[in-house]
């Protein structure tokens, strides 16, 4: 797992090449179409994929430094809004 956030990688293919952006973008939003027709989300609690970043982040076990580590942040208040 290589150290510095930026690279590593949030979601891969299946030769585990990271996924470019628009086709990631356009998986989520067929995933979360999906599972608002499913009822598995509720519209209310629908989020985004960079909402699921700070999902992540909030669910850390350990410090501010551990969680702004994690989220890729260069300064702790950013980690702390």
């Amino acid at each position: 797992m290589p150290l510095r956030a930026e690279h590593r990688v949030l979601v891969a293919g299946q030769p585990g090449d990271p996924i470019a952006r628009s086709p990631l973008e356009s998986a989520w939003q067929h995933f979360i179409t999906t599972a608002l027709r499913e009822g598995v989300v509720e519209k209310q609690h629908r989020f985004s994929l960079h909402g699921l970043k700070h999902l992540g982040v909030t669910g850390i076990v350990g410090n501010c430094g551990n969680k702004q580590d994690a989220a890729g942040h260069q300064l702790p208040t950013t980690t702390g809004r």
